[in-house]
């Protein structure tokens, strides 16, 4: 550090010491549990049952009870030559696509049936169903892999390439009996 003549000088130490008290603070808060209620039985249960006919529109619906997919939506849903799936809710245009997620993951829904009064009470999430298929859509826009739904199951597959366990094919092994020759 640079001294003139009527300044002391500023020890290192200390100034550290001082930007670490400034940008120390404590918040004293509880931390709150996230229970999950589930089996490996009930999610293979479900996966056998088929019943769950996932879609994943874009919306915000005040509102947390079952909808009749069946009469008012799938009935109107229409397939494009180019595979895409058309569809509206509320008078807003829907563009879908049908999608499976990578091959070894199974898609878990969880249902909370009791809201917690604050951000800092325990909560609980309950097993309502498995799926490996489901339907996501946009507004007014065709699916695209730049979607990013899309772009999420890109990354899973993206993510196994790279961490995922390589097939021991020998190599390694082949590469030590020639170093020790």
């Amino acid at each position: 550090l640079h001294q003139t003549a009527k300044q002391q000088p500023i020890k290192l130490s200390s100034l550290w010491a001082a930007l670490f008290a400034c940008s120390n603070f404590q918040f004293k808060t509880k931390m709150a549990k996230i229970n999950l209620k589930l089996s490996s039985k009930d999610v293979e249960t479900s996966l056998q049952d088929g019943s769950i006919k996932l879609q994943y529109i874009p919306a915000t619906i005040k509102g947390d009870g079952p909808a009749n997919l069946e009469q008012f939506f799938t009935p109107y849903t229409e397939t494009q030559r180019d595979g895409t799936l058309c569809n509206a809710l509320r008078g807003y245009p829907l563009r879908g696509k049908a999608t499976s997620l990578p091959a070894g993951y199974t898609g878990v829904m969880l249902q909370e049936t009791k809201k917690p009064l604050s951000d800092e009470d325990d909560r609980t999430l309950t097993f309502a169903g498995a799926f490996r298929d489901f339907t996501y859509w946009n507004y007014d826009r065709q699916p695209s892999r730049n979607d990013p739904m899309a772009k999420a199951l890109g990354w899973l597959q993206l993510a196994e390439v790279l961490h995922g366990d390589e097939p021991d094919d020998g190599t390694e092994q082949d590469v030590k009996q020639e170093r020790s020759k």
